[in-house]
């Protein structure tokens, strides 16, 4: 009698480093200019920088490879200025976007399987609103003149994986895992 062999359940999943919760109430505050766009704003609670989108992946074995974060240093992220691509409105990082860039090449090594293919360079923001209608389009005025207001800072002591549970109130995020950065008092 031959064993069936267990298909793994897969689990929507992204690398991410979370938001201090200072910072995120300063742009909660920022999306109250923009709520007469009928933007989709998004929650306080769920505002992150994505490292890497993984897909659908088996989040087991995506937890082993976190493992290629350790001993990553911690550092200062400063969050400045408002931006937009197509359809998302968004903070942008000045400090610390180099040490997301090599934290995105790093968050590459995940190899679980059918990992999402990115087609676009990593560009460090945190989305604070998605554009359902093009209405982003009649907000450049007022997007240029954020440009260069400043959210705050704070330091990046984990790199966490993620997972995306998608429900009719929007995308619901919970941590799978976490890796603590290396603190130069250590």
């Amino acid at each position: 009698m031959s064993e069936l062999k267990k298909k793994p359940i897969l689990d929507r999943c992204f690398v991410a480093v979370d938001i201090d919760e200072e910072v995120r109430n300063r742009l909660s505050e920022v999306q109250n200019n923009f709520s007469d766009l009928g933007l989709k704003m998004i929650k306080p609670e769920n505002m992150h920088i994505t490292l890497r989108f993984l897909g659908d992946v088996d989040s087991e074995i995506a937890k082993e490879d976190m493992r290629f974060f350790d001993g990553f240093p911690e550092f200062e992220i400063s969050v400045v200025g408002l931006g937009s691509f197509p359809r998302i409105l968004w903070a942008g990082v000045k400090e610390g976007a180099s040490e997301l860039e090599e934290l995105s090449q790093i968050a590459k090594k995940i190899s679980v399987g059918n990992v999402y293919k990115e087609s676009r360079n990593f560009s460090a923001h945190i989305t604070i609103a998605r554009d359902i209608d093009g209405a982003i389009k009649t907000a450049a005025e007022d997007i240029e003149g954020m440009k260069n207001m400043d959210f705050g800072r704070f330091s990046v002591k984990e790199i966490k994986l993620k997972k995306s549970s998608l429900s009719a109130e929007g995308p619901l995020y919970s941590d799978i895992y976490s890796v603590r950065t290396m603190s130069a008092k250590s």
